[in-house]
């Protein structure tokens, strides 16, 4: 009578060929329906982290703060196709890190490109108000003068020479504190030059001071050359500097054209001074 067969006498090869030791050996290792090997792999961490950061640098085509995501979640997926690569097949989730990897690159790259293109957009809005500003100041309508110098919302209010009127008489005749914005509006020693010289006055960019973009808010500080053609032959050009500070609130505007929604903010229009190199300067207050 045949002895029964143990199941490791049962195998052929040696004992570590058998599949109880491939077993034991793999760990993570199971049986497919054929009794061939099937090896579980791992997910990457790296790979998951990568593809989870990824997801809010997209907020970096509204704010570059959060470029620090991206350049994360790029990191991440680095270390994640380092490390499958590196795990002898253990390790999966390639797609999951490519996912990461492909939209920190968009990011990084968009991000700045997509800010570039706004900061030239707002620099040619903010150019071209400045512009339309001059040139009403140099026409004689004093109501669009003055809407210009308010929020876009309250320009209603000056319609008319008449409502613009109207509104000097009711601040200068209220009885709380000095009406400066009113007074120097009307008798400002720059405003009436401008208006004066007229077309024989032109305005160029000099130099933008400074810019300061929010999220809800946007203003620009810039300083402006005013160069006088001569009224009769032989004289010289003049040029004197203006400082001119614009805002706008970013919100639906009905307005149209060049206005966009910008006002000047009003300040005295005082001629800037000059340094020893002749060149102008804002003073600080």
């Amino acid at each position: 009578m045949a002895q029964k067969q143990t199941p490791l006498q049962m195998t052929t090869g040696s004992l570590f060929d058998s599949p109880l030791a491939s077993t034991e050996r793999a760990g993570a290792s199971a049986f497919d329906g054929a009794g061939g090997e099937v090896v579980v792999k791992r997910a990457s961490v790296w790979a998951v982290l990568s593809a989870v950061v990824a997801v809010p640098s997209l907020l970096a085509f509204m704010n570059l703060n959060f470029l620090g995501f991206s350049i994360a979640a790029l990191a991440m997926a680095l270390v994640a196709f380092w490390l499958i690569y590196r795990s002898g097949g253990e390790l999966s989730g390639t797609s999951v890190a490519g996912f990461g990897l492909a939209l920190s690159l968009a990011t990084l790259i968009g991000g700045p490109f997509n800010a570039r293109v706004y900061r030239v957009s707002f620099d040619k809005q903010a150019e071209e108000f400045a512009q339309y500003w001059f040139e009403t100041v140099k026409s004689d309508n004093i109501a669009l003068t003055r809407q210009l110098q308010d929020p876009y919302w309250r320009r209603v209010l000056f319609v008319t020479h008449d409502d613009v009127v109207s509104f000097w008489i009711r601040a200068m005749g209220n009885e709380e504190e000095p009406h400066a914005s009113t007074h120097g509006f009307l008798a400002n020693p720059t405003l009436l030059t401008i208006n004066k010289l007229g077309d024989r006055a032109k305005m160029t960019h000099y130099k933008t001071v400074s810019d300061f973009i929010t999220s809800d808010k946007e203003s620009t500080s810039r300083i402006y050359a005013i160069t006088i053609e001569p009224e009769k032959p032989g004289e010289k050009k003049q040029t004197f500097f203006i400082n001119l500070l614009m805002e706008r609130v970013k919100a639906k505007t009905e307005e149209e054209g060049t206005l966009h929604g910008w006002t000047v903010v009003f300040n005295e229009y005082e001629a800037l001074p000059l340094d020893e190199e002749g060149r102008p300067y804002v003073k600080s207050k």
